[in-house]
């Protein structure tokens, strides 16, 4: 069965799918660099 990649809840289980802030997103990518540069250093 397909679900569309857009919903915010599952059509078959009414699952509410967990959203992501963007502010997670960019902490990851700022320790990300910050552990690459710890390690070429």
């Amino acid at each position: 069965m397909d679900v569309n990649a857009n919903e915010e809840v599952c059509p078959i289980c009414e699952y509410e799918f967990p959203e992501q802030s963007s502010a997670t997103s960019i902490v990851v990518v700022v320790m990300i660099i910050l552990m690459l540069l710890w390690v070429i250093f």
